[in-house]
């Protein structure tokens, strides 16, 4: 259905090659930002895409006009729940707004400022890193440079 007077965010004109995006997903999003603006849409598999790229726009859209907006059927939401279940990242409504609710604490402005302590213990405990070595997540010889489990990280139970 067209709507007379919808407006389209400026973007690529034509479908977004997602190997090109997967090989530099970074690159890919600010590129958007720096040629487009502040908010960008483009077509990606057949869906259609929009970015916000400006912190104050994502508090709009992600906490103060939640409601406006949905993750229900979208191609992350059919990506990520089979992965991480309904979560923080992949509930909505009230679900979402128990979940934010409960993990709020850990992100207190006082909380957020000990991070830098937290990682960089976390990161001064842990073995050196080999060089060039990549493994798989599961392997032991893959150090973990923080402890989510230690009583000063925000992420404890």
């Amino acid at each position: 259905m067209t709507t007379t007077g919808t407006r389209f965010p400026p973007g690529p004109s034509g479908p977004v090659d997602m190997g090109d995006m997967r090989s530099d997903p970074l690159g890919f999003v600010t590129g958007l930002a720096r040629r487009y603006g502040d908010v960008t849409g483009h077509h990606a598999n057949g869906e259609t895409v929009f970015m916000a790229h400006r912190p104050d726009l994502a508090r709009h859209i992600l906490k103060d006009n939640v409601g406006n907006y949905t993750k229900e059927n979208t191609p992350d939401d059919h990506m990520l729940r089979p992965l991480l279940g309904n979560g923080l990242l992949t509930s909505t409504g009230a679900e979402w707004s128990r979940q934010r609710r409960l993990c709020a604490p850990a992100f207190r402005r006082s909380e957020v400022a000990s991070f830098d302590e937290i990682i960089t213990d976390g990161e001064t405990a842990a073995p050196a890193w080999p060089p060039a070595w990549v493994g798989p997540v599961g392997d032991r010889r893959h150090p973990e440079p923080i402890d989510a489990t230690s009583p000063r990280s925000p992420f404890r139970s």
